[in-house]
């Protein structure tokens, strides 16, 4: 088993990229119980995928399999935002709930509520 050296670039963008993740994220970190202790990690794993294949995005365009990864992306995208837009029109942010680590919108925005207990 070898060890993979990774270059300096990446893991330098990897750190600068966390900054907002863990700043969103701070309170929930100190509990393993809390869903926002998880949600940290499948970010910062979805934050490492991108740092480590943004350079192979546009290499060779228009190959099968670039082109098939795109319509992929698209679909995922057109995911996300459809699940927005339904959380918007029949969801919403349930006030009996009192944990720090919790989203509510703003205007469409994800931000985190605080309590002012």
């Amino acid at each position: 088993m070898s060890l993979v050296i990774l270059p300096m670039e990446k893991l330098v963008l990897f750190a600068i990229l966390s900054i907002p993740i863990m700043a969103v994220s701070w309170r929930s970190l100190s509990s393993i119980h809390n869903h926002g202790f998880f949600r940290f990690f499948g970010w910062e794993g979805i934050l490492w995928l991108l740092v480590s294949n943004y350079k192979y995005w546009f290499a060779d365009p228009f190959s099968t399999h670039q082109i098939i990864s795109w319509v992929l992306l698209i679909n995922g995208g057109y995911l996300v935002i459809a699940g927005i837009i339904v959380f918007m029109n029949k969801g919403g942010i349930d006030r009996s709930r009192e944990e720090k680590a919790l989203f509510g919108t703003f205007d469409g925005w994800l931000i985190e509520t605080v309590n002012e207990n």
